[in-house]
């Protein structure tokens, strides 16, 4: 639960890093402003796959600066509302191709912290590519800057 706790935390510090970054120093960038829209969106999915409400399949779509802080403050408390309850509850839901699964609320968290991570990587490697002083958000610099 501890380490479960600390990657969500992580995962909060990390995608909220990057938000700011992108509309502050790289709005113009569509491919960026699409990545940071599709990791909120997918949150947004799982969310509510966890909440039994309606999903929302355009999780491809890209968002405002404004709807994305909206979001990443609504996920926050999610966040720590889903960490208190049972992680082994079984969530049934179906992909958007329509296909059936039944997952643990921890492995869903887990893939929420990995799915970001994965996507992270692809924006630091753009923002390189572009030359855009990008911020660094792993793991290790999450933990020495909450150190301190």
């Amino acid at each position: 639960m501890q380490a479960l706790d600390s990657l969500l935390s992580y995962t909060i510090w990390a995608n909220r890093t990057w938000l700011d970054f992108v509309f502050r120093d790289a709005a113009s960038d569509a491919w960026l402003t699409g990545m940071i829209s599709h990791i909120y969106l997918a949150e947004q999915a799982w969310f509510q796959r966890i909440y039994d409400e309606a999903v929302y399949p355009g999780v491809f779509e890209t968002r405002t600066a404004a709807e994305l802080t909206a979001m990443a403050e609504l996920h926050e408390g999610r966040y720590t509302q889903v960490l208190q309850s049972d992680l082994d509850r079984v969530i049934a839901y179906k992909r958007f191709n329509g296909e059936a699964y039944e997952t643990p609320l921890g492995d869903i968290l887990l893939h929420l912290v990995t799915h970001g991570s994965h996507h992270r990587g692809q924006m630091a490697t753009h923002a390189s590519r572009e030359k855009l002083p990008f911020p660094t958000t792993d793991f290790i610099n999450y933990s020495r800057t909450r150190a301190t």
